[in-house]
C-alpha cells in the first residue's frame, strides 16, 4: 500500500511547495513591476508638471520684461532688454524640448503650443527697431493686442496640456489599481488551490499513517500470536519428546526386556535338556526361535515408529502405503491412498516432511474428527508437490484457532518454502492441503 501511495504523496507535496514558491516569485515580480511602473508614471507626470510650471513662469517673466522695456524711455537700455528677452526665449524653447522629452499624454496640443510660442516671440522681434516715439505710441496697444492675447493663448494651451497630464496620471493609477486587484484575485485562487492540495495531502497522509499504524498493530498481533504458537509448539515438542522417550523406555523394559529375560530363562532350560530326549530339546529350541522372532518384531515396530526404514530405502510412496495400512489396522478407519506417480523424485527433507504431515493429519483424524473414511492424495507437477488429506468427520472452524499439531504441520511446510491451507466446517469434514515447491530443499524438522 505504502509503495503505491508514496509517489503520489511526494508529487502532492512537490506541487504544494511549487505553488508556494511560484506564488512568492510572482508576488515579488508583480510588486517590483508595479513599483517600477508607478515610479515611472509619477516621474513622467512630475516632469511634465515641472516643465509646464517653468514654461508658464518664463512666459510671465517675458511679459514683465516687455513691460519694463516699454516703461523705460531710455533707448540706451534697449540692448539689455533685448538680451534678457532672448535669454528668456531660449529658456522657453528649452522647456518645450523638455516637455517633448517628458512623454506628455497622447493628444496633447504640443505642436500648437510650439507654434503659438513662435508667433508670440516673432511678434516681439520688431519692437527693438522702434524709436522712442514709436515705442511710446505703440506700447499700450502692443501690450494689449499682441502680448497679452498671445500670452493667454500660450497659457491656455499649457493649462490644457496640464489637464490632460493629470487625467492621464489618474488613468494610469486606475490601470495599476485594476492590475493589483486582478493579481489579488490570482493570489486568492492560488492560495485556495494550495489550501485544497494541502488539505488533500494531509487527509491522504493521515489516512496512510492510520492505515500503516493499523497494519503495524495487526502485524504485531500476528507476530505475538505466532510467538505464542511457537512457544506452545516448542513446549509440545519437548512434551512429545518426553512421551516418546517414556513410551520407548516402557516398550524396551516391558516388552523387549521381558522377552530377553524369558529368552535367557529358556536358554537355561535348553542347556539343562541338552543331554535329555531329542524331541523335548527340539521343542524348547523351537520356543526360543519364536521368542527371538517376537523380540525382533518388537524392535522393528519400535524402529518403524521412530522412522520407517523403508522411507530411506524404498522412498515416500511405499512408506505412505505402510503408514495408511498400519493406521487402518490400529484405528479401524479405512484410508484411500492415491499417488499420481510411483517415483516422485523428492529429496530426503521433502519426503520426511510429507510423511510427517500425513502422519499428523491421520493422527488428528483418529483423535478429533470421528471420521469414517479418509482420503490421501499426492499430486506432483513440474514445479509443485500438492498433498491433500480429507476426511468426512465432524469438522471445525479454522478461524477459532489451530491446534499445535496443525501448527507443526504448517511450520514443516514453511521450512521448505511451502504453505498449508485448511478448509473445514462443522459436520462437513476437513480438507488439509500442503503445497511444497520442488525447487526448494530446506532441511525439515
Amino acid at each position: 500500500m505504502f509503495t503505491r501511495i508514496w509517489p503520489v504523496l511526494v508529487l502532492a507535496f512537490s506541487v504544494l511547495l511549487g505553488l508556494g514558491l511560484l506564488l512568492g516569485l510572482i508576488s515579488i515580480r508583480q510588486a517590483n513591476e508595479t513599483y517600477s511602473e508607478t515610479l515611472n508614471i509619477h516621474q513622467s507626470f512630475q516632469a511634465t508638471e515641472d516643465v509646464l510650471h517653468n514654461l508658464r513662469k518664463e512666459i510671465f517673466l517675458s511679459s514683465i520684461l516687455l513691460r519694463d522695456f516699454f516703461l523705460d524711455s531710455s533707448m540706451e537700455r534697449n540692448f539689455e532688454h533685448k538680451r534678457q528677452l532672448q535669454e528668456t526665449r531660449a529658456r522657453v524653447f528649452k522647456q518645450l524640448e523638455d516637455l517633448a522629452n517628458s512623454l506628455p499624454p497622447a493628444g496633447s496640443p504640443l505642436d500648437r503650443l510650439r507654434s503659438r510660442i513662435n508667433v508670440y516671440w516673432d511678434s516681439i522681434d520688431p519692437i527693438f527697431d522702434w524709436d522712442r516715439e514709436e515705442k511710446r505710441a505703440q506700447a499700450s496697444r502692443f501690450l494689449r493686442e499682441e502680448v497679452l492675447s498671445r500670452r493667454q493663448e500660450v497659457l491656455n494651451l499649457a493649462e490644457q496640456i496640464q489637464s490632460l497630464n493629470k487625467a492621464n496620471f489618474r488613468r494610469e493609477l486606475e490601470r495599476i489599481s485594476a492590475r493589483h486587484e486582478e493579481f489579488g484575485r490570482f493570489q486568492t485562487s492560488v492560495l485556495v488551490l494550495g489550501f485544497g492540495v494541502g488539505l488533500l495531502v494531509s487527509i491522504v497522509s493521515s489516512g496512510l499513517v492510520l492505515r500503516t499504524h493499523s497494519q503495524v498493530k495487526s502485524h504485531q498481533r500476528q507476530t505475538e500470536k505466532a510467538e505464542r504458537e511457537l512457544r506452545k509448539l516448542s513446549q509440545r515438542l519437548v512434551h512429545v519428546q518426553e512421551q516418546e522417550r517414556r513410551v520407548i523406555s516402557r516398550e524396551l523394559h516391558d516388552q523387549v526386556g521381558q522377552m530377553l529375560t524369558g529368552l535367557r530363562m529358556e536358554m537355561r532350560n535348553l542347556e539343562r535338556r541338552r543331554d535329555g530326549p531329542k524331541e523335548e530339546f527340539d521343542a524348547y529350541a523351537e520356543e526360543i526361535k519364536k521368542l527371538i522372532d517376537e523380540t525382533l518384531q518388537c524392535v522393528r515396530d519400535l524402529a518403524m515408529g521412530l522412522r520407517p526404514s523403508m522411507l530411506d530405502d524404498l522412498g515416500l510412496a511405499p512408506a505412505l502405503e505402510w503408514q495408511v495400512r498400519d493406521f487402518t489396522r490400529r484405528s479401524g478407519i479405512p484410508v484411500s491412498l492415491k499417488i499420481d506417480e510411483a517415483n516422485l523424485g523428492l529429496s530426503d527433507e521433502q519426503s520426511t516432511c510429507i510423511y510427517r504431515v500425513v502422519q499428523e493429519a491421520l493422527t488428528n483424524c483418529a483423535r478429533h474428527a470421528s471420521a469414517t473414511k479418509v482420503l490421501v492424495h499426492v499430486m506432483r507437477n513440474a514445479r509443485l508437490l500438492d498433498v491433500v488429506i480429507g476426511d468426512d468427520g465432524k469438522g471445525f472452524e479454522p478461524a477459532n484457532g489451530r491446534g499445535l499439531g496443525l501448527v507443526g504441520m504448517q511450520e514443516r511446510a514453511r521450512e521448505l518454502g511451502g504453505s498449508m491451507s485448511i478448509m473445514s466446517q462443522h459436520g462437513r469434514g476437513t480438507i488439509v492441503s500442503v503445497q511444497i515447491p520442488l525447487e526448494t530443499g530446506s532441511k525439515a524438522l
